[in-house]
């Protein structure tokens, strides 16, 4: 209460009202009391002392708007004193002591030495409470953690050009430019990982400045820049005459395929317009920017790469991909419909196993990207090097609606197509059937009802109709042996081993048999191939605990 105008002492009655009203707001926050008291000093009425107790807000929030409107309202030199106290407290990394504050103020920037005179001698007074000083250490700090928060959240607001400000004073006292931190990193650096536009503008108008200093992660401003999307930053570096555009990482990657990478678009935009950029530059991996934003489905960015006159769309990495393979494989729909129809693609073999992108998005089951490739003329004819096309791949997959797009009839001509071995997608879903069992019949139906041909004979002189009749053959002889083989039979003898050994028979033999009672029989004697299976199914073999090899197994 001392610290209020001497009328305040003289009125009792006053006195109470005031500890009242502010108990009552301050609900035993002890710094809001104090904030509420210092916001008295200045009222010259009582009047005025009850209007403000009217006023006084209820949170912290409310009571740091508060002071900084009583700091606005400063005559003056005061009110500028205190924002830049305030600033300099707020936004230094390190905390600064009375001495070393007092001389940072009193820098003037169009003065190099510095005045004692210009030394300011009051400043906690200026700052309506909010900074206080330790006593021991001659640290100034802010009244409270609160306070801090509060600054760093209204920073924009009330400290605009606090980091210029501080740069120009630090560079007017003699500071070095390219000092360097324990991590290697410079001021600039710094503020290029920073994001702080206005910081970057102005170091760079310095003509010592390192444009290209990297600490010990090898990075530069720009690529530290373009890595967390700040365009503002990347366009102020662009502007520099000795920027490397094209600088590495330690993983060789460039400010353009870091950007690319994580879909900063606005930042890509600004380097592909640089004339130094090379769109095409290789990490160590061998990705070139293209085929890392093909990778991440960036479609914004591959329409904005595909732009630059001397884009290579067929570069390989290590793995022998192209950027389309990429898309395909991940399933990137919109960037398959951007790059398949590009007249540079290689659409025809796009990664180290000689596969086409329509084989590629066969073996990933994606029939919009499939039918992305049909749409955009991707040859449904091409074989593998085993001879295989995207039919055949399909038909070994078991990929039933994949197939059903590849024989619709514009690519009929896929069914008489033969692999290395003979094979037409017809003997391929017939052998199939054995591991495919209702699936791979209904390949076999579709192809059949589509026109593919099932008197063709493999290299080995079988049709379809022989290559299904062998694979029954083989179920019920593996069922025959199960029932008959001595050395299937269970004992009080049989090791862990042998029970393993029976137990893979025995799978075997549940998806054979499975595929012969459901499947498609066209064989004269179907009705006594499945008489022999029921059969065989009736057999019991007995285990150690009473029960049947068939019966634990098939259910």
């Amino acid at each position: 209460m001392h610290e209020l105008p001497a009328f305040v002492g003289r009125n009792k009655d006053l006195q109470k009202r005031i500890k009242d009203v502010i108990i009552d707001k301050v609900d035993g926050m002890f710094l809001l009391a104090r904030l509420h008291l210092n916001s008295l000093i200045g009222q010259v009425t009582e009047n005025g002392i009850i209007d403000e107790l009217s006023a006084l807000p209820d949170g912290y929030n409310e009571a740091y708007e508060k002071c900084m409107e009583r700091i606005e309202g400063q005559i003056g030199n005061r009110k500028m004193l205190a924002k830049k106290l305030l600033s300099w407290i707020t936004c230094a990394e390190v905390p600064l002591t009375v001495p070393e504050l007092k001389h940072a103020l009193a820098v003037r920037i169009d003065q190099p030495s510095l005045s004692e005179g210009d030394i300011p001698q009051e400043m906690v007074e200026v700052c309506a409470g909010l900074i206080k000083i330790e006593p021991e250490s001659q640290v100034i700090r802010l009244v409270h953690y609160t306070t801090q928060e509060y600054f760093q959240r209204e920073h924009e607001r009330w400290f605009p050009n606090a980091q210029v400000d501080m740069i120009l004073t630090c560079l007017t006292a003699g500071c070095t430019l390219n000092a360097t931190d324990s991590w290697g990193r410079t001021p600039l650096l710094l503020a290029a990982e920073e994001g702080c536009d206005s910081t970057v503008r102005r170091l760079i108008l310095e003509r010592d400045i390192e444009i290209n200093a990297t600490g010990i992660t090898k990075r530069t401003p720009l690529l530290c820049a373009a890595r967390n999307g700040y365009d503002g930053v990347v366009e102020a570096l662009l502007k520099h005459p000795s920027i490397e555009i094209n600088a590495r990482d330690k993983r060789g990657r460039t400010p353009l395929s870091l950007a690319a990478f994580d879909g900063h678009g606005a930042v890509v935009e600004l380097l592909l317009k640089h004339p130094d950029v090379d769109v095409n530059i290789q990490n160590w991996g061998k990705h070139t920017p293209l085929s890392l934003v093909a990778y991440n489905g960036h479609d914004t960015i591959v329409s904005l790469m595909l732009k630059k006159r001397n884009i290579n769309v067929n570069t390989r990495n290590r793995f022998g991909e192209i950027a389309l393979g990429l898309a395909v494989r991940y399933g990137h729909k919109e960037v398959v419909g951007l790059l398949a129809p590009f007249n540079k693609i290689e659409i025809y073999c796009i990664d180290g196993e000689g596969r086409t992108a329509l084989m590629l998005a066969v073996t990933q089951k994606n029939v919009s990207v499939i039918e992305e490739l049909l749409d955009h003329q991707a040859t449904w004819g091409a074989q593998d090097p085993d001879g295989r096309t995207a039919l055949h791949l399909a038909v070994i997959g078991g990929n039933e609606e994949d197939a059903s797009s590849l024989v619709s009839k514009e690519y009929r001509g896929n069914l008489e197509i033969r692999d290395a071995y003979g094979f037409t997608p017809l003997h391929l879903a017939s052998r199939a059937t054995e591991w495919l069992g209702e699936t791979g019949v209904r390949i076999v139906k579709l192809l059949i009802k589509e026109g593919a041909d099932d008197k063709t004979r493999t290299c080995l002189g079988l049709t379809a109709e022989e290559i299904e009749e062998s694979v029954r053959r083989n179920s019920v002889a593996r069922l025959q042996l199960v029932q008959t083989d001595p050395k299937h039979r269970s004992t009080p003898e049989t090791t862990h081993k042998d029970d393993q050994e029976r137990m893979s028979m025995l799978m075997e033999v549940k998806m054979g048999t499975w595929n012969l009672l459901f499947g498609r029989t066209r064989s004269r004697d179907s009705d006594v191939l499945k008489s022999t299976i029921y059969n065989v199914l009736n057999i019991e073999i007995e285990t150690n605990s009473g029960g049947t090899h068939m019966a634990q197994t098939l259910t």
